[in-house]
Protein backbone atom coordinates (compact mmCIF):
# COMPACT_ATOMS: atom_id res chain seq x y z
CA UNK A 1 0.00 0.00 0.00
CA UNK A 2 2.71 2.40 0.60
CA UNK A 3 4.46 1.54 -2.22
CA UNK A 4 1.46 2.54 -4.28
CA UNK A 5 0.97 5.67 -2.75
CA UNK A 6 5.15 6.33 -3.31
CA UNK A 7 4.30 5.74 -7.34
CA UNK A 8 1.28 7.66 -7.39
CA UNK A 9 3.19 10.67 -5.98
CA UNK A 10 6.09 9.95 -8.75
CA UNK A 11 3.34 9.55 -11.58
CA UNK A 12 1.77 12.93 -10.27
CA UNK A 13 5.12 14.29 -9.85
CA UNK A 14 6.36 13.44 -13.36
CA UNK A 15 7.66 16.23 -16.07
CA UNK A 16 4.77 17.09 -18.68
CA UNK A 17 6.44 17.10 -22.21
CA UNK A 18 4.40 19.54 -24.59
CA UNK A 19 4.55 19.51 -28.49
CA UNK A 20 6.50 23.13 -29.23
CA UNK A 21 4.99 25.70 -30.43
CA UNK A 22 5.22 27.32 -34.46
CA UNK A 23 7.13 30.21 -34.30
CA UNK A 24 6.13 33.67 -36.29
CA UNK A 25 8.82 32.67 -39.05
CA UNK A 26 7.04 29.00 -39.48
CA UNK A 27 3.55 30.35 -39.81
CA UNK A 28 4.43 33.07 -41.86
CA UNK A 29 6.15 30.87 -44.25
CA UNK A 30 3.27 28.60 -44.68
CA UNK A 31 0.79 31.57 -45.08
CA UNK A 32 3.20 32.52 -48.29
CA UNK A 33 2.78 28.87 -49.30
CA UNK A 34 -1.10 29.09 -49.08
CA UNK A 35 -0.58 32.34 -50.69
CA UNK A 36 1.05 30.46 -53.70
CA UNK A 37 -1.78 27.43 -53.87
CA UNK A 38 -4.29 30.87 -54.97
CA UNK A 39 -1.91 32.12 -57.31
CA UNK A 40 -3.91 30.76 -59.99
CA UNK A 41 -7.03 32.39 -58.30
CA UNK A 42 -5.08 35.82 -58.48
CA UNK A 43 -4.23 35.41 -62.20
CA UNK A 44 -7.93 34.23 -63.13
CA UNK A 45 -9.08 37.81 -60.92
CA UNK A 46 -6.67 39.73 -63.01
CA UNK A 47 -8.20 38.33 -66.23
CA UNK A 48 -11.68 38.45 -64.91
CA UNK A 49 -11.28 42.61 -64.14
CA UNK A 50 -9.72 43.84 -66.77
CA UNK A 51 -11.11 41.26 -70.09
CA UNK A 52 -14.24 39.37 -68.41
CA UNK A 53 -15.61 41.67 -65.91
CA UNK A 54 -17.91 38.86 -64.55
CA UNK A 55 -19.49 39.54 -61.11
CA UNK A 56 -20.00 35.95 -60.81
CA UNK A 57 -16.45 34.90 -61.01
CA UNK A 58 -15.47 37.58 -58.06
CA UNK A 59 -18.36 36.07 -55.71
CA UNK A 60 -16.85 32.33 -56.39
CA UNK A 61 -13.52 33.15 -55.78
CA UNK A 62 -14.02 34.56 -52.66
CA UNK A 63 -16.27 31.36 -51.95
CA UNK A 64 -12.98 29.18 -52.88
CA UNK A 65 -10.89 31.93 -50.42
CA UNK A 66 -13.15 31.51 -47.89
CA UNK A 67 -13.89 27.65 -47.50
CA UNK A 68 -10.55 26.85 -48.01
CA UNK A 69 -8.84 27.37 -44.80
CA UNK A 70 -11.65 26.74 -41.85
CA UNK A 71 -12.51 23.68 -43.95
CA UNK A 72 -8.38 22.13 -43.91
CA UNK A 73 -7.84 23.44 -40.72
CA UNK A 74 -10.88 21.04 -39.48
CA UNK A 75 -10.80 18.18 -41.31
CA UNK A 76 -6.89 18.42 -41.70
CA UNK A 77 -5.61 20.42 -38.65
CA UNK A 78 -3.40 22.27 -41.62
CA UNK A 79 -4.00 24.49 -44.50
CA UNK A 80 -1.18 23.54 -47.12
CA UNK A 81 1.11 25.72 -46.69
CA UNK A 82 0.88 24.61 -42.78
CA UNK A 83 1.22 20.66 -44.34
CA UNK A 84 4.47 21.83 -45.98
CA UNK A 85 6.19 23.50 -42.63
CA UNK A 86 5.02 20.37 -41.01
CA UNK A 87 2.70 22.00 -38.24
CA UNK A 88 -0.86 21.91 -37.07
CA UNK A 89 -3.69 23.74 -35.57
CA UNK A 90 -4.84 22.49 -32.06
CA UNK A 91 -6.97 23.10 -29.20
CA UNK A 92 -5.74 23.55 -25.60
CA UNK A 93 -5.85 20.01 -25.16
CA UNK A 94 -3.42 19.99 -28.44
CA UNK A 95 -6.50 18.16 -29.57
CA UNK A 96 -8.12 18.34 -33.23
CA UNK A 97 -9.93 21.51 -33.50
CA UNK A 98 -13.52 21.24 -34.18
CA UNK A 99 -15.81 23.36 -37.02
CA UNK A 100 -16.74 26.30 -34.52
CA UNK A 101 -13.23 26.48 -33.47
CA UNK A 102 -12.17 26.70 -37.01
CA UNK A 103 -14.35 29.20 -37.96
CA UNK A 104 -14.02 31.38 -35.27
CA UNK A 105 -9.67 31.14 -35.80
CA UNK A 106 -11.11 32.82 -39.85
CA UNK A 107 -13.47 35.50 -37.99
CA UNK A 108 -10.70 38.18 -38.78
CA UNK A 109 -9.63 36.41 -42.63
CA UNK A 110 -13.46 36.69 -43.41
CA UNK A 111 -13.85 40.22 -42.30
CA UNK A 112 -10.93 41.07 -44.51
CA UNK A 113 -12.31 38.43 -47.80
CA UNK A 114 -15.70 39.45 -47.47
CA UNK A 115 -14.62 43.70 -47.44
CA UNK A 116 -12.60 42.31 -50.61
CA UNK A 117 -15.68 40.97 -52.16
CA UNK A 118 -17.77 44.47 -51.22
CA UNK A 119 -14.95 46.79 -52.77
CA UNK A 120 -13.97 44.59 -55.97
CA UNK A 121 -17.55 44.97 -57.10
CA UNK A 122 -17.98 48.22 -56.08
CA UNK A 123 -15.14 48.84 -58.20
CA UNK A 124 -16.48 47.06 -60.86
CA UNK A 125 -19.45 49.06 -60.89
CA UNK A 126 -17.58 52.51 -60.91
CA UNK A 127 -17.93 54.31 -64.18
CA UNK A 128 -15.51 53.91 -66.49
CA UNK A 129 -14.17 50.65 -64.93
CA UNK A 130 -15.24 49.16 -68.07
CA UNK A 131 -12.47 50.71 -70.29
CA UNK A 132 -9.80 49.16 -67.90
CA UNK A 133 -7.82 46.78 -70.36
CA UNK A 134 -4.19 45.74 -68.99
CA UNK A 135 -2.65 45.79 -65.64
CA UNK A 136 -1.46 49.62 -65.62
CA UNK A 137 -5.02 50.43 -66.17
CA UNK A 138 -5.76 48.45 -63.43
CA UNK A 139 -3.49 49.72 -60.83
CA UNK A 140 -4.05 53.42 -61.82
CA UNK A 141 -7.86 52.60 -61.55
CA UNK A 142 -8.05 50.99 -58.28
CA UNK A 143 -5.23 53.91 -57.07
CA UNK A 144 -7.76 56.78 -58.19
CA UNK A 145 -10.73 54.94 -56.65
CA UNK A 146 -9.50 53.70 -53.27
CA UNK A 147 -11.78 51.89 -50.84
CA UNK A 148 -10.47 52.39 -47.23
CA UNK A 149 -12.94 49.97 -45.87
CA UNK A 150 -10.34 47.26 -47.87
CA UNK A 151 -7.41 48.97 -46.04
CA UNK A 152 -9.03 48.90 -42.55
CA UNK A 153 -9.87 45.66 -42.69
CA UNK A 154 -6.61 44.26 -44.45
CA UNK A 155 -4.81 46.52 -40.65
CA UNK A 156 -7.18 44.77 -38.91
CA UNK A 157 -5.91 41.36 -40.29
CA UNK A 158 -2.17 42.03 -39.93
CA UNK A 159 -2.86 43.35 -36.55
CA UNK A 160 -4.77 39.53 -35.41
CA UNK A 161 -1.50 37.85 -36.41
CA UNK A 162 1.15 40.21 -35.33
CA UNK A 163 0.91 38.76 -31.65
CA UNK A 164 2.18 35.68 -32.50
CA UNK A 165 5.64 37.41 -33.00
CA UNK A 166 5.19 38.67 -29.41
CA UNK A 167 2.80 36.18 -27.26
CA UNK A 168 4.56 33.96 -24.98
CA UNK A 169 2.04 31.31 -26.23
CA UNK A 170 2.83 32.14 -29.77
CA UNK A 171 -0.90 33.37 -30.29
CA UNK A 172 -2.20 35.38 -32.54
CA UNK A 173 -6.05 37.27 -31.75
CA UNK A 174 -7.44 34.92 -33.87
CA UNK A 175 -6.05 31.94 -31.75
CA UNK A 176 -7.50 33.65 -28.58
CA UNK A 177 -10.17 33.70 -29.69
CA UNK A 178 -10.85 30.29 -30.71
CA UNK A 179 -8.94 28.61 -28.00
CA UNK A 180 -5.99 27.12 -30.11
CA UNK A 181 -2.25 26.46 -30.75
CA UNK A 182 -0.61 26.09 -33.78
CA UNK A 183 2.46 23.65 -32.87
CA UNK A 184 4.95 20.93 -34.29
CA UNK A 185 3.79 17.82 -35.55
CA UNK A 186 4.39 14.83 -33.79
CA UNK A 187 7.16 12.85 -34.79
CA UNK A 188 9.08 15.90 -36.59
CA UNK A 189 12.13 17.41 -35.80
CA UNK A 190 11.77 19.92 -32.86
CA UNK A 191 8.37 18.47 -32.35
CA UNK A 192 8.77 18.68 -28.57
CA UNK A 193 9.96 21.47 -26.85
CA UNK A 194 13.33 21.20 -25.21
CA UNK A 195 11.83 22.45 -21.48
CA UNK A 196 10.49 19.81 -19.76
CA UNK A 197 7.49 21.61 -19.02
CA UNK A 198 5.71 23.80 -20.23
CA UNK A 199 3.54 26.15 -18.15
CA UNK A 200 0.37 27.54 -20.29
Amino acid sequence: MENEVLDNDWIEKKPIIKPKLATFGTRLLASLIDSLVFLPLGVLMYYNLTTWKGYMIVLLATIAQIIYKPYMEWKYQATLGKIAMKIKVVDYNFEAITFEQSLKRFTFYFISYFAGLISTIALMRTPGFEEVSNFTNLGVFQENNENHIDTFTSILLLASVIPVAFNPKRQGWHDQLAKTYCIHKEGEPNAVNNEKRMEF
